[in-house]
């Protein structure tokens, strides 16, 4: 019955997630499913309704339309991402969420033009972590909502800092989670942290991958329509992984394309990433995007990235996210 029950899951996520119309708009979904056994997984109603929830939480966990069948390891998994739940709580209290900043420099220069702002947490026992660690947490529990209120607030104050230091109107990048795109308080808090902190709309830049267009098209051009309209510049990131569709680039408000770094790292030995990178660099300055090549780690790939005719660069060889006091300095080395 297990073989059964899993093909049976597996034939309906398939089948959801295959687009329908409505009032001539396409939508795609998609569906978990956590699946627990009798008698193996638990003899009454109610162990059985948790461990499909832990296998339904681990589904989830890693990436969208699994179908996941309990094991007794996913109990340790809930508990640890119950554990981190807690941490970000007590984070979001005790104000242990800092920014980092990691340069974008103009290829044709090499001079900084912009930094993209990460989220690390320091965590009192663990030191500093990174988002992979605890960002499908927050974004499952909701705390990405505040979490990315902290972001931000700090990515516009550190802009208006950055002037004031001498080092000009440099741009700031700020991710939106696919669940911060979709809150219906996105626009207002945009446009209440511009306002607190004085930056200068045109001085900030969102960026949000296709998946987050996807969920539902008409709302998401809405939303960047109104970003659009306070001067807010959008980027599609991670270009090239997900729909790469043309009729996004056409019907959305997009200023900036950022290519994906496992293309422009692969390109220089690899024929095909190459023909990739230099494809999308092209298409996207024949429509007049803003290209940005992400993932630069040596100077053979950024010259490469430079043939293609990108616009802009980001990685570790360019410069390491760092701290805001260490970043001024950073940039400040960059723009000599």
């Amino acid at each position: 019955y297990t073989d059964d029950a899993e093909h049976v899951a597996e034939k309906v996520a398939e089948l959801l997630a295959e687009p329908f119309t409505i009032d001539g708009e396409e939508i795609n979904v998609t569906a978990s499913v956590g699946i627990a056994r009798y008698p193996g997984d638990g003899v009454g109603s109610e162990m059985l309704l948790r461990n499909a929830d832990a296998a339904l939480s681990y589904a989830k966990a890693r990436g969208t339309g699994r179908v996941q069948m309990f094991e007794p390891r996913m109990n340790e998994e809930l508990l640890r991402r119950l554990k981190v739940e807690a941490g970000l709580r007590r984070a979001l209290d005790n104000g242990e969420f800092e920014v980092h900043f990691q340069p974008r420099t103009s290829v044709a220069t090499g001079k900084i033009v912009g930094a993209e702002a990460l989220v690390r947490w320091r965590h009192p026992e663990l030191g500093v972590q990174e988002p992979a660690s605890f960002m499908s947490v927050a974004e499952d529990t909701g705390l990405i909502f505040p979490m990315g209120e902290v972001v931000l607030r700090a990515a516009c104050e550190a802009a208006v800092q950055w002037s004031a230091a001498g080092l000009g109107d440099l741009t700031v990048s700020v991710n939106l989670s696919p669940r911060e795109f979709r809150g219906r308080s996105l626009l207002p808090i945009v446009g209440q942290m511009l306002a607190d902190s004085g930056l200068d709309a045109r001085r900030l830049q969102v960026e949000i991958t296709e998946a987050s267009l996807m969920r539902d098209r008409e709302k998401a051009e809405q939303v960047l329509r109104g970003l659009q309209a306070m001067g807010v510049k959008i980027a599609l990131d991670n270009f090239g992984t997900g729909y790469s569709s043309l009729s996004n680039l056409r019907r959305f408000p997009v200023d900036v394309i950022k290519i994906d770094g496992q293309f422009v790292r692969a390109a220089p030995r690899e024929p095909a990433d190459a023909k990739i990178v230099a494809a999308l660099a092209h298409l996207a300055c024949d429509l007049g995007f803003v290209v940005v090549a992400e993932g630069i780690e040596t100077r053979e790939q950024l010259d490469f990235v430079k043939s293609c005719g990108c616009d802009e660069a980001q990685g570790y060889l360019l410069g390491r996210p760092v701290s805001g006091t260490a970043f001024v300095d950073l940039a400040r080395s960059l723009l000599k």
